[in-house]
């Protein structure tokens, strides 16, 4: 359905400056010009990608790909994010950040949000030897 837009001056200035544009172009600019058919496609295709990319809700993603937080972690994975805890937060003791990493669903993320909480377990600060 075609629906009436009113025109403005700005909107005849555009016009105006796309006119002349096209107008002072060489022989060689104007065979570089898309086609109609190509000019179609590219909106087509800009239009899918806006879909995809802007206008994506969680319930498409989800819908798309597997819900990370179903899929169980593979065990480098939890060596790697404890020694990453261990590095991150050093006045808290071994135990506790083990504790809140399970509490967390073995997820990093959150497990950092839940240590940011957490007060100080230790007197010392964690040596770097015991961050790996």
């Amino acid at each position: 359905q075609v629906t009436m837009k009113d025109v403005t001056g700005e909107d005849n200035a555009a016009f105006e400056v796309n006119v002349t544009r096209l107008w002072a172009m060489t022989p060689g600019e104007k065979d570089r010009l898309p086609t109609r058919t190509q000019w179609l496609l590219k909106g087509k295709e800009n239009a899918e990608m806006e879909k995809w990319s802007e206008k994506m809700t969680p319930g498409d993603f989800l819908d798309i790909y597997e819900d990370p937080a179903k899929k169980d972690v593979s065990a480098d994975y939890k060596v790697h994010a404890i020694a990453e805890l261990k590095r991150l937060f050093r006045y808290i003791s071994n135990a506790n950040i083990t504790r809140i990493f399970r509490k967390g669903g073995f997820l990093l993320t959150p497990a950092i949000k839940m240590l940011k909480e957490e007060g100080s377990s230790r007197k010392t600060k964690r040596p770097d030897s015991e961050c790996r």
